[in-house]
This record gives C-alpha cells, sequence and structure tokens, in this order.
C-alpha cells in the first residue's frame, strides 16, 4: 500500500533539528542494538541421498542455544565435501541477517569462515546496507547499521573470472518476474552461449515445488533447473524475537547472489547472470546519518560489482544498462517474451507466488510499465482480468510512486519516480478523449515527462569479453521507444505552446 510508512515511526531526517525524543522511534526507541555477540559458529555439509547435498548454518547470541538455517541443494556429479562447503559457507555471512533481526547485535563473529582484511570491510558495509531498511522501519539509532565484524586471519584472495574459449555454460537466476525472463532471453541469444539454466532459490515449504508457474516457466524456456531451497528457522526466530521489532528488508539478492555463484562453480558454469537493473541504484529517499537506506541496494551495480570481485565465476546483471522501465518495455514488445504474459508474477504480498494480489505498489508499478507499452486489453489479460487503473483504492498507489504525494519511495522493487512518472504519459498516449480510466483521469499530467529514459542506455561495464553487448541495442523494442519517444516530445511540445 501507498501508505506502507503512516503506522511507523521513523527517525527523523539528517536535516530535522526536533529535540523531541519521541522523534526518535516511540514505541521502539528503547529498542536498540545488544553490546554483544552475534556468532556465525559453523558451516556443516552432509550427503542427504542421491546428489543432494544439506548445508547447515548455525548462529548462537549472548552464548544461548545455537539456532540454525538449512540449505538443500542437488549438485549432480560432485562429491567433494570440503569442496562444497567452501563454496557455501560465505552465504552463511548473508542468512545471518535473518538471525539478526531476530536480535540486533553490535557485533558479529565469523568463526565459521575466517576473512581477510578486505572481506572484513566488504561484511561492514553490507551490513550497513542491509540492516538500514530495518533501522528505519522500526525507528532505531541508526548506530544500530555499523556492525562490527571479527574474524580469523585470511590471506587477501582476489579471485577475477577465468576467461575461456569456447561456447559458455550460463546460469541464470529465476525470479518468477520479467527481470529475470529477460535477462534469459538475452543470454539464450548471445552467440557464444551453449547452454543457460536456471537456479532457483526457495524461501521454504516447497515454494518451488508447488508452483505449477515457476515448471511451467522452466519448460516453456527449455534447460534445466536448480532448485536451491532454504529452511531459515523462523519458528525458532520468532521465539527468540525482540519484542516490536518487525523483520524487513531481508537481502534476497545478495542471498541469490552468493548461492548461485557457489552453484555454478561447483558445476562447472561459466557465469552466473541476475536480473537486476539501473533502477536499483535509486534510493528510498530516508537518510540515516548521511546514508541513503535502499530497499534494493543489493541489486545495485555498485555492490554487484565489489560482490563478483570474490568469486571465480563471473557474476553480473546484462540488465544494469537499462531502466526497469524499458525492462518492462522489452518484456512487452518482444515477440519471444510473449509465451511468458501468462506466467510471470512479482507480487509479494499475495502469500502466493503464482497470484497477483492486485493491492499491493509493486503490483501497481508492474501494471503501470506494462500499460506504458501495450493497450488496456493485454494488460489486463496479465492481471487476471483486472485494469488496475480503475480501481479507485490504488490511486494513492500511483501517485506515490510517481512521487505526487512527497513521501518516500516505496520499500519494493519498483521503478524511480521519473520512470513511473513517465509510465502514466506513456500510458495517456495510448488512450483517447473518451474512455480515460479513472487513475489517469485523477493523476495531474508531468509537465516534462522524461522521455529520454526510454532510449537510453547506459555505458557501464559490467559484462565479460565474450558478451556481445549489440544483442541488446538491436533489439526491435528500442525502435518502439524511439518512436515512443519522438510522440510524446511532439505533445509535450504541443501543450507548452
Amino acid at each position: 500500500m501507498a501508505g506502507y510508512l503512516d503506522d511507523m515511526d521513523l527517525p527523523p531526517s539528517d536535516d530535522d533539528d526536533s529535540d523531541d525524543d519521541s522523534a526518535l522511534g516511540g514505541a521502539f526507541a528503547g529498542l536498540c542494538s545488544a553490546p554483544d555477540t552475534l556468532t556465525y559458529k559453523r558451516c556443516d555439509v552432509d550427503r542427504c541421498g542421491g546428489d543432494a547435498w544439506k548445508v547447515t548454518y548455525a548462529y548462537s547470541f549472548l552464548g544461548a542455544p545455537e539456532t540454525t538455517s538449512t540449505l538443500t541443494v542437488r549438485l549432480p556429479g560432485v562429491d567433494d565435501a570440503a569442496r562444497v562447503r567452501d563454496a557455501f559457507a560465505p552465504a552463511g555471512l548473508v542468512v545471518l541477517c535473518w538471525h539478526w533481526m531476530a536480535t540486533p547485535a553490535g557485533r558479529v563473529e565469523s568463526a565459521a569462515v575466517p576473512l581477510s582484511s578486505g572481506r572484513r570491510t566488504f561484511w561492514r558495509e553490507f551490513y550497513r546496507d542491509a540492516f538500514a531498511e530495518f533501522a528505519a522501519v522500526n525507528g532505531l539509532d541508526p548506530s544500530v547499521c555499523d556492525i562490527e565484524v571479527d574474524a580469523g586471519e585470511a590471506a587477501e584472495d582476489a579471485r577475477p573470472p577465468t576467461e575461456t574459449s569456447g561456447r559458455k555454460r550460463v546460469l541464470c537466476g529465476l525470479g518468477g518476474g520479467k527481470d529475470s525472463l529477460v535477462a534469459r532471453f538475452l543470454a539464450t541469444a548471445q552467440p557464444a552461449v551453449e547452454t543457460c539454466d536456471w537456479l532457483y532459490v526457495d524461501d521454504g515449504g516447497g515454494e518451488f515445488d508447488h508452483s505449477k508457474r515457476l515448471r511451467e516457466v522452466v519448460a516453456t524456456s527449455g534447460g534445466d533447473c536448480v532448485v536451491a531451497r532454504h529452511d531459515f528457522g523462523y519458528e525458532a526466530l520468532d521465539a527468540r524475537r525482540s519484542v516490536g521489532a518487525k523483520p524487513c528488508g531481508h537481502p534476497w539478492a545478495a542471498l541469490v547472489a552468493f548461492d548461485g555463484a557457489a552453484v555454478a562453480f561447483l558445476l562447472g558454469y561459466d557465469a552466473f547472470v541476475v536480473g537486476n537493473e539501473r533502477s536499483a541504484a535509486d534510493g528510498n529517499g530516508i537518510f540515516l546519518n548521511g546514508r541513503e537506506v535502499n530497499h534494493q541496494f543489493d541489486k545495485a551495480l555498485d555492490w554487484e560489482t565489489r560482490f563478483a570481485a570474490q568469486f571465480r565465476v563471473a557474476y553480473f546483471s546484462p540488465l544494469q544498462r537499462l531502466w526497469d522501465l524499458q525492462i518492462a518495455g522489452i518484456f512487452a514488445l518482444e515477440p519471444a517474451l510473449r509465451p511468458y504474459w501468462s506466467l510471470f508474477r512479482s507480487c509479494n504480498d499475495s502469500g502466493d507466488c503464482d497470484v497477483w494480489c492486485g493491492r499491493c505498489d509493486k503490483c501497481a508499478f508492474v501494471f503501470l510499465a506494462l500499460r506504458a507499452f501495450r493497450a488496456a486489453a493485454d494488460v489486463a489479460e496479465i492481471f487476471d482480468g483486472k485494469d488496475l487503473f480503475d480501481d479507485e483504492a490504488l490511486l494513492p498507489n500511483f501517485s506515490a510512486l510517481a512521487g505526487l504525494d512527497g513521501a518516500p519511495k516505496p520499500f519494493e522493487c519498483v521503478g524511480t519516480f521519473d520512470e513511473a512518472g513517465l509510465a502514466l504519459e506513456l500510458a495517456r498516449l495510448r488512450v483517447g478523449l473518451e474512455g480515460v480510466p479513472y487513475a489517469l483521469a485523477a493523476l495531474p499530467p508531468a509537465r516534462d515527462p522524461r522521455a529520454d529514459l526510454l532510449d537510453d542506455l547506459w555505458d557501464a561495464p559490467v559484462s565479460p569479453a565474450w558478451w556481445d553487448e549489440r544483442i541488446l541495442e538491436d533489439l526491435p523494442a528500442f525502435a518502439e521507444f524511439r518512436a515512443l519517444k519522438g510522440r510524446l516530445q511532439q505533445r509535450c511540445a504541443k501543450c507548452s505552446t
């Protein structure tokens, strides 16, 4: 919902001179990080039948009994337990975030994995970003994000991917939404790519196995799918959770990155490809100690680059050159992606990964982005026959997404204010004077929509040498983007005279 901050006591912004103690978090003002340690104690691996492996991550807070999370994954042809442990053990420092949010601690100790000085710096910065949303939502002092990281000393170990000649085997992260589908579409179009398989990171409860839609995505696209099944041990974590502390902002993209790099390395893939976009670098407009909170920090190019430097397998997103709205345009306009219209879902609030809730900011943004490029009937087909523009209850969501209400950007994986505003104007190009849907009639038109975003390709160097960027640049969708840009600019010119 657009009013997601209405019932939250956020800390004051950096320029707020209020000395009202209640501004520091109301009921949550006393909740702060304990001056003690959350320890990542061990990482154990065991065979659990056939080619399946179970990875157990164990943690201890203040000397209390251990809490554990597990990962189960099939690794055909992999028999070396030590190699499996070395590949997956670093991911335990990401899983630690789920345990930290149960009881925040000021110090993290990695007994399971030694760390070089550079890696300790990486994890300090990671936790600062990963816990920023948690601190903002729960009204914590910003210093809660400044985590001391200790571990046994390890040698500096830069691991640049080894470039090899010949055709490439690529593993692609399956997220269920449009981004991963476009990423795989670009990967399979590469002359250098021989094989492209999927990795799905499962949040427990048999999510992939129970989803007919996800299995149909894999069947439609071809290739195999490796499923990494996590069990975070939520029941034990809930029993230990601090009163009033709402867990949020879990670094899911980072977990996918660590899991994907490990699986790709163990199974001999040349690269792990994900669907992270340029828009992810845009924060939420809330600042803690001068640092902006960003719900999508672990999808941004800066984090992606720092992470990729740690692994022997190439990790990158071919979508980093694109705005979220452009990705939606490619998904909507490229004929090869048409079979996935009925199969993709991006909603996190429905409680069912096969269903759009039709009420949240994510549903509203995806609907808005697709309406920028397709007719109302086409997009309604995706959203179970509903035109979300005609739902009066969603007007605040569309307004918030475009930055029209002055509130921070929603804590969701959505595009920037400029992208949402541009999408509204592109949707207006597709309707006549009659039959204008409610939201488009109610929201004010943008005076100067950012039409330049339509054909704007970032020059960020994100892909390995064997990846041909011309595949993206020559897509027919970009010809349509340029045509839409011209139409919108002409309309704006007429309106200004």
